[in-house]
């Protein structure tokens, strides 16, 4: 979301967008041009395709951040309980907390 917002020049990611997104009339356009004119379009294009594949790129390792935070969240969870011998995932539930 915060890519096509920065895509329009706003938003805290406004400075690292490539640019708007190619529209069909642009892509008609280049298609018309002569040779060396679609590869200059060309050109724009693989670099809009890299600035996504940025994208993805960081999209895929903060997700990936995000899971393993999930489970070591988790572990630290299950630790706590066997080491202070405290159920605390009934206690999310009843707010009491009870010995195992």
């Amino acid at each position: 979301g915060l890519e096509f917002y920065a895509e329009e020049g706003k938003g805290p990611l406004a400075g690292l967008s490539a640019g708007p997104v190619a529209s069909v009339e642009s892509l008609v356009a280049a298609a018309e041009a002569s040779e060396d004119e679609a590869e200059e379009d060309n050109a724009g294009a693989e670099f809009e395709r890299e600035g996504e594949s940025a994208w993805k790129e960081i999209h895929e390792v903060l997700s990936n951040l995000v899971m393993v935070l999930v489970v070591l969240h988790i572990a630290g969870v299950l630790l706590a309980c066997l080491v202070h011998r405290e159920n605390l995932v009934r206690a999310m539930f009843d707010g009491k907390k009870r010995e195992i």
